[in-house]
């Protein structure tokens, strides 16, 4: 290796090594800013899921108020003030364990979301890598598609050669039997002419 190879050689090695280094700290940012992005969107629907549950217990509220049991409620309601705390204390366990809970679901969600997403790109780069054209994800549904068809079409012509090829068998077996029966019939139809022919000579 001549020295400008050298040289060569050890300049894409350095480009490399900064690409990768430009490529770890892009997908840094990018985790980081999908999980602030993530808690605010989480928190802007809790928000609002907060609001519908809240609306849904006045609605529920006024439908009791209606049905007189309203009156029932708050006089219920004073006489158990002394041990409000213990029941705020329940409920913000119940919240917390409910916003837990929601979080999970959610955060599980955004994951396989990630995960689909991280899987087209990583497939997307390979495509450019290798030097093939990069498609959409449509035009690869597409392909698909239209691949999945073309084997079922083949699978199912495939199938229809193996009935016909099967039903060629038997037919040529039936008739093979047939041909049997009929040369076993004349070979036992000879042998009673036989015994006959010798049975008049007596």
């Amino acid at each position: 290796m001549t020295p400008e190879d050298k040289k060569l050689l050890k300049q894409q090695q350095e480009e490399k090594e900064r690409r990768k280094q430009e490529e770890k700290r892009r997908k840094e940012e990018e985790e980081y800013t999908k999980q602030r992005d993530n808690d605010d969107i989480f928190q802007s629907w809790w928000s609002k899921k907060r609001e519908q549950k809240k609306e849904q217990q006045k609605q529920e509220d006024q439908e009791r108020k209606k049905n007189g049991n309203h009156e029932k409620k708050y006089r219920r309601d004073q006489q158990d003030e002394g041990s409000g705390d213990h029941l705020n204390d329940s409920d913000d366990d119940e919240e917390a364990k409910e916003i837990e809970e929601a979080y999970n679901n959610w955060l599980k969600t955004k994951s396989r979301q990630v995960r689909e997403e991280k899987l087209l790109k990583r497939r997307q780069e390979k495509e450019q890598t290798d030097g093939f054209i990069i498609r959409s994800r449509t035009d690869c549904d597409q392909a698909f598609r239209g691949w999945l068809k073309r084997k079922n079409l083949e699978a199912k012509r495939h199938r229809q050669e193996e009935k016909q090829l099967a039903r060629m068998h038997r037919l040529a077996a039936r008739k093979t039997r047939k041909s049997l029966a009929l040369a076993k019939a004349i070979k036992q139809s000879n042998a009673f002419k036989y015994v006959d022919y010798y049975g008049y000579r007596f």
